[in-house]
Formats: C-alpha cells, sequence, structure tokens
C-alpha cells in the first residue's frame, strides 16, 4: 500500500466518524483502525531510511544535556576498521565534587577525538567514577593514555581491570556515554557520607586471594559473597557464605545481624568478594568503620579478575593441574561479557 493510499484511508476515517451517529462512531473507528495499522507498518519505506546495524551507518551525533543532577554527554560510536572489541572496567574513589561537570566535559572530549569507536559507560559523582567500556582493539594504547593523564586510574594500568575480546559485532554497549550523578554505586547506607571508601580493609591480587583460600580450613573461613541471590545461585567460591539479598542496599541489617554479635573475633580475617571488586570497597568499609572489623580482604578486580588470573595459570602452565576455587558461572548485568565459567 502507498503512503497516498493510507492517507485516503485516513481521509475516509474521518468522514465515517462525521456521518454516523456518535454511539456508531467508535464502531466505525474500530473497524478501519486494523486497515491503518496494516498500512503503517507493511508500507515499503526507502532504505536509506531502515536502521542499519553495519558500523558505515553509525552516526556523529552528539547528546549534550549538562544540567541537573543526572547531566549527561553521549554520542554514538564512529566507524573504525578494529574487528574485535576489548572489555575493560575501571573505578576509582576519589572526590570530585568540585570538578566532576569539569571531568565529565574533559573525558568525553579526549574519548571522541582520541579513542573512536569506543562505546561504554563513565559515571561521575562526588564520591569518585565507575566505568564499563568495549574499546576497539586497534586504539587501545590510546584509552590507556585517556585514564591516565586524566587520573581514572590512581596509579597504573593495572588498576584497570580488563576482560575478554570479543569480535567487533559483538552486541555490548551503545553509545559513549559520561554522566555526572549523585553515586557511582548505589547503597543505601544511613552513614554513607560518614564513611571513607579508601579504608574498606586489605585488596588482595587473585594470586593472594588463591593462596591465602587454600590454607584456610573450611571450618574457620569467614568468606562472604557480597552479590545477591540471584548471582550466588549462579557460581560462588567454595564455602562462601551468601548474603541472599535481592538489592545491594539490603546488605547492611543483613551483615549487622549476621556480624554484629560477640560471637565473632573481629580480629580474625573476613574475606569478601563481588563481580569487578566495587561493591567490596562499600562493604568493607562498613565492617571495617561500621562493624568494627580490623583485617578485612578483598579479592581485587573480583570474580572478573581471578577468572582472568586462573585461565592465565592454565595458559602458562604455571599451575595446570590446580582447580579453580570458583565454581559456576560469573552473572552480569550488562552485555560487558568479561565472565564465564570456570572449571
Amino acid at each position: 500500500m502507498t503512503w497516498g493510499r493510507m492517507l485516503q484511508k485516513r481521509c475516509l476515517l474521518a468522514m465515517a466518524i462525521i456521518a454516523v451517529p456518535s454511539w456508531d462512531s467508535h464502531a466505525a473507528l474500530v473497524a478501519l483502525v486494523p486497515t491503518f495499522h496494516r498500512a503503517r507498518w507493511t508500507t515499503k519505506r526507502p532504505s536509506s531510511c531502515r536502521r542499519r546495524l553495519d558500523s558505515s551507518c553509525w552516526s556523529d551525533d552528539i547528546n549534550d544535556n549538562t544540567s541537573g543532577p543526572s547531566a549527561i554527554r553521549s554520542q554514538s560510536p564512529s566507524p573504525t576498521n578494529a574487528t574485535a572489541l576489548q572489555m575493560v572496567s575501571f573505578y576509582r574513589f576519589f572526590d570530585t565534587a568540585t570538578c566532576k561537570e569539569t571531568l565529565r566535559d574533559t573525558v568525553f572530549d579526549a574519548f571522541r577525538e582520541m579513542v573512536p569507536g569506543i562505546r561504554g559507560t563513565l559515571y561521575i559523582a562526588n564520591e569518585g567514577i565507575n566505568g564499563q567500556f568495549a574499546v576497539p582493539v586497534n586504539v587501545v594504547d590510546a584509552f590507556v593514555t585517556v585514564c591516565t593523564q586524566h587520573h581514572l586510574v590512581e596509579q597504573t594500568i593495572d588498576d584497570l581491570n580488563w576482560g575478554g575480546v570479543l569480535p567487533i559485532e559483538t552486541p555490548t554497549f551503545q553509545k559513549l556515554v559520561v554522566r555526572t550523578r549523585d553515586v557511582i554505586l548505589r547503597d543505601g547506607l544511613s552513614n554513607h557520607d560518614s564513611l571513607n571508601w579508601n579504608h574498606a580493609g586489605e585488596e588482595l591480587t587473585p594470586a593472594e586471594w588463591d593462596h591465602q583460600l587454600r590454607r584456610q580450613s573450611s571450618q574457620s573461613l569467614r568468606l562472604i559473597d557480597c552479590r545477591n541471590e540471584y548471582e550466588t545461585r549462579q557460581g560462588t567460591f567454595q564455602d562462601a557464605i551468601p548474603l541472599n539479598t535481592t538489592t545491594f542496599s539490603e546488605s547492611w541489617p543483613v551483615l549487622q545481624q549476621q556480624f554484629a554479635t560477640g560471637q565473632h573475633n573481629k580480629e580474625e580475617p573476613v574475606y569478601i568478594y563481588c563481580t569487578g571488586g566495587i561493591r567490596c570497597v562499600k562493604v568493607g568499609a562498613y565492617m571495617t568503620q561500621t562493624l568494627g572489623f580490623t583485617n578485612v580482604k578483598r579479592l581485587k578486580h573480583g570474580i572478573i579478575g581471578y577468572q582472568k588470573w586462573h585461565h592465565q595459570q592454565q595458559e602458562t602452565k604455571e599451575q595446570p593441574d590446580v582447580s579453580s576455587l570458583w565454581q559456576g558461572d560469573n552473572f552480569l548485568f550488562d552485555k560487558r561479557r568479561f565472565g564465564g565459567r570456570i572449571n
């Protein structure tokens, strides 16, 4: 059906509603509307109007909404000749209260100009930053340069949590988004502003984590899974204690109930882990500063980091026969696809 024919049908609808009694107008409308819907969805549009997924049709549009508590700058990915995407995530807790708008603008412009084809999200809040990106493999060095020059990482590129490498056509993130917000991770803590996120226990590398857990007996081990109930069902470390929550904000009363009593020696080690490490910072700060534990240990880069380390051990044959302490899948809420099954 042509567009002209559909317009003619619309005119007939208007005439029908005028011509029939008011109590029949609804019936006339119901009789004709399905025809219009068929015309709308079956009419062929010019090929230039159809949405394409190939990189040659990606637009270079920029969306600037730099007012309000969740100001955003975004852009669709620019064309790239890369054949694969490097997945990477990072976070850093530091005070950005006096510079977060400036940081948002400078980082967005730097990514747009120096890292063509990048997609992902960076949140900037008073408490710090939190980012997840898919970076074309041919501009990874430029991505690292932006991160180090603008202090998105604290010290070195080791602070970046490198994930897998995926084919360029793999669905990941739709745009490059840099936005300001009130917090980088909503926690529901009543004493949020009084906690120091840089005082959150000792951070262990995956190698240190694996070594220390193997030395602990299952009876004495205190290992806390800081993720929600659904994530825990997908996979977990051996002998871990689940919090059995549905949202992260439910963690605090559970921790109070399980660990605030006098039955626990607060000088004995408590190991905590999550997907990428950021939730453990807040749990570690809470257990250290609110509950009074003095020996909290958290897994650097979380399960993602442990997964990568264990695979490297097997590939380099440093520990080819040592099974992983992780059992099951590492569930992710977004399309980063860092995780996978660890055998």
